[in-house]
């Protein structure tokens, strides 16, 4: 969701800038996607249902639909530009959120027992997701590769003073 969250950022800037409010429907469509599925499957997954309904509401309309108006009506520039871009993205942000549920899933500690262990356990499995998202970025983002960079050189700079 704060993946999804983020990308959504520019997109809805570039859309405002362009003066794109005749998608009003899509707030609505939003609502209504979320809606439904959350009824549809919070009975038989709990408050995963609710947050699936969420994230397949998100995916709809900000990650497909509004990229479609903005570079259709905006940009005026075929839609695979879009995706050539930010598609190495999302399959980073996979293979890390693939990697960080196997972490979860054989990381021998039974969030079950208690909060303590609970809290322990997420904060092992966040930390693990993000060193490894991280890392998977600075292979396949010229931008992340970058900001290590610029990163290491200011570190390096500040031990020189």
């Amino acid at each position: 969701n704060i993946f999804i969250m983020q990308v959504r950022g520019p997109v809805d800037m570039f859309n405002s800038a362009f003066g794109h409010y005749a998608d009003v429907w899509a707030a609505w469509a939003e609502g209504i996607i979320n809606i439904t599925v959350t009824l549809a499957t919070a009975p038989f997954l709990g408050i995963c249902g609710i947050l699936l309904g969420k994230i397949v509401s998100l995916l709809a309309i900000v990650v497909i639909w509004k990229p479609i108006y903005l570079y259709r009506d905006g940009f005026k520039l075929p839609l695979w530009q879009y995706w050539r871009n930010l598609l190495p993205y999302y399959l980073c942000f996979a293979a890390s959120f693939a990697f960080g549920l196997l972490i979860n899933k054989y990381l021998p500690l039974d969030a079950y027992a208690n909060f303590t262990i609970w809290i322990a356990k997420a904060v092992i499995c966040c930390i693990a997701y993000g060193v490894i998202y991280f890392a998977i970025l600075i292979l396949f983002s010229k931008g992340a590769r970058d900001f290590k960079n610029r990163l290491v050189a200011t570190v390096a700079k500040s031990r020189k003073r």
